[in-house]
């Protein structure tokens, strides 16, 4: 596919995906076919025939494939697809058949007025155990009371954005499974415009990257993100909390004990002052480097 200056570009990062990267590309080339777009496969160092299948459908059907030299991430992945994007909006898309390629015309047509459009799943077809599911649910329900936004996908590995929103902020976008997740989180703190489709998630082909235990990281790369956009957020409710605990410390030690613990009362008190100041100067740096 020949285009000169795409509307879109299609972004589809794949590691180790020979089992299924040719039936999801002639989905995905069907369902373009009639769109000003250009589609870009950033094949992450796969050590299998992956990029084998891939050599078709770069001679054939114009298809731009990079080749990573070694597994970097899906983030880093993402990244060299967006460096190589000639469209001012990008679409992505995983490669291993787990979003349908034949809602990328329904996506592309929401993004007229939105920054961003994300297809947000409906349902998971077993693919996820239940220790994966509560998990994610609890670290997706935490930001989203911390953030106060309603996201309907966080990670979301389907969706429409503008290049130059997530190009700015490029140096805080990580190199791994998390890329989607911050990407979310920055877009929705810059107060642009997210809107939501939503789709049906099917069983994956071929076996999953991600491991259970990269949602330790996954936590703390959010909560960075939050602090680093909305400071507030974090350090006053976390202020709040110390005020509390100081009163019951104190109120337990007087009226149960019957002795006042005035240091711990105290360095309770001092601390939430102290995270309450750390707060509102983080919000004020935050405010002038806008």
């Amino acid at each position: 596919m020949d285009v000169e200056k795409p509307a879109f570009s299609v972004i589809v990062p794949v590691y180790n995906e020979e089992k299924g990267i040719g039936e999801f590309m002639d989905r995905l080339m069907e369902a373009v076919k009639d769109r000003e777009v250009e589609v870009i496969v950033v094949d992450d160092g796969s050590t299998d025939d992956t990029t084998v299948c891939l050599a078709s459908y770069r001679a054939d059907e114009g298809a731009k494939v990079i080749e990573h030299e070694h597994n970097r991430g899906y983030g880093a992945a993402i990244k060299s697809g967006l460096h190589a994007a000639s469209a001012d909006k990008v679409l992505i898309i995983d490669g291993d058949s787990t979003y349908p390629p034949e809602k990328i015309p329904l996506l592309l047509d929401r993004s007229d007025g939105a920054d961003m459009v994300v297809a947000a799943r409906k349902s998971d077809f077993g693919v996820e155990s239940l220790a994966r599911k509560i998990l994610k649910w609890l670290i997706v329900g935490t930001v989203r009371w911390l953030s106060g936004f309603q996201i309907k996908d966080l990670n979301s590995g389907m969706r429409i954005f503008r290049k130059d929103a997530a190009l700015k902020h490029l140096s805080i976008l990580p190199d791994g499974f998390s890329f989607t997740s911050t990407l979310t989180l920055i877009f929705l703190s810059d107060s642009l415009w997210v809107d939501y489709v939503n789709i049906e998630y099917q069983p994956r082909t071929g076996e999953s990257k991600f491991r259970l235990s990269q949602l330790g990281s996954l936590s703390l790369l959010l909560l960075r993100t939050l602090v680093y956009f909305n400071p507030l957020k974090i350090f006053v409710p976390l202020s709040l909390l110390l005020v509390i605990l100081a009163a019951a410390v104190a109120s337990v030690s007087i009226f149960v004990l019957h002795h006042f613990m005035d240091v711990t009362t105290v360095v309770l008190l001092v601390t939430a002052v102290q995270v309450f100041i750390l707060g509102l100067l983080a919000d004020l740096l935050l405010r002038l480097k806008k």
